[in-house]
């Protein structure tokens, strides 16, 4: 039997059945499929090329996670559907490099586009709480999802370019810097400007300004053995620019896992 290529409108009730011929696969995972779900009852799923594969005997080769998601966003999606595979095939699929999100924004032709992948995920999951915290473990978002974030802040290039030239100049990864500097310079250009000038050269600040704090600390992480996760690091960036923003002096900064996340003002 010669493997047939058509495509097909798979409608959930399709999926489910078709998932019942899954019988030879690996262990699913939840989050894949909450990510293909969200991007399929979003509209924003393609047809990619990348095919539902079926061996001679009808067993689902390839395709769990796709189908399982059409079930979940109660869509009906467009895909290539292959059958007649031979069996020992399912050894070769899904072996090589996945393309990161910044690989998909170089394919587009951003610059900076690693950082601004990452700086994209991190205003995505801003959003997505509602600006009331920042979240960074087990934070994920689709490429459709990241693009739609471009697209709405097309000011967060800027972000990203500029940290990619100052994160070793201010102590900070490019990813929390550049959306640091994101969201800063979306409540005063001027102010953060000053600000980021600032923590880059420690000039004419005195000893208790909070910005040249929080240049030491930061300083200082790149040397301790416990460092502070990201989202302490965050939160103490946006400490000191609220200190700075009325003119309050300090004369350490921290931030505890207990405390309520600050918001820039």
């Amino acid at each position: 039997m010669n493997p047939t290529v058509e495509i097909i409108a798979i409608t959930p009730a399709m999926a489910e059945q078709w998932l019942g011929k899954n019988l030879h696969n690996r262990n699913v995972r939840p989050r894949v499929v909450e990510l293909y779900a969200r991007d399929m009852a979003a509209g924003a799923w393609e047809l990619n090329g990348e095919a539902i594969k079926f061996a001679v005997d009808g067993t689902l080769l390839d395709g769990q996670h796709r189908l399982h998601a059409i079930v979940k966003a109660a869509s009906t999606v467009p895909a290539l559907v292959i059958r007649g595979l031979p069996r020992e095939t399912q050894t070769t699929m899904d072996t090589g490099a996945k393309r990161t999100s910044g690989d998909a924004l170089a394919l587009l032709g951003e610059n900076h586009a690693k950082t601004l992948a990452s700086v994209a995920r991190r205003v995505t999951m801003w959003d997505r709480y509602d600006r009331k915290d920042y979240a960074t473990q087990g934070s994920i978002a689709t490429n459709a999802e990241l693009i739609t974030t471009i697209e709405r802040y097309p000011d967060m290039r800027a972000s990203a370019e500029f940290a990619d030239q100052y994160r070793k100049t201010i102590s900070l990864a490019a990813a929390p810097l550049g959306f640091c500097h994101w969201a800063l310079c979306g409540i005063s250009v001027d102010h953060a400007d000053v600000f980021f000038h600032g923590l880059a050269t420690g000039a004419d600040l005195g000893r208790r300004n909070p910005v040249l704090v929080l240049r030491e600390r930061l300083k200082e992480e790149l040397l301790s053995s416990s460092r502070t996760p990201e989202r302490g690091l965050v939160a103490m960036v946006f400490k000191s620019w609220n200190d700075s923003r009325v003119g309050k002096e300090r004369g350490l900064i921290r931030f505890s896992s207990t405390e309520s996340f600050p918001i820039p003002k």
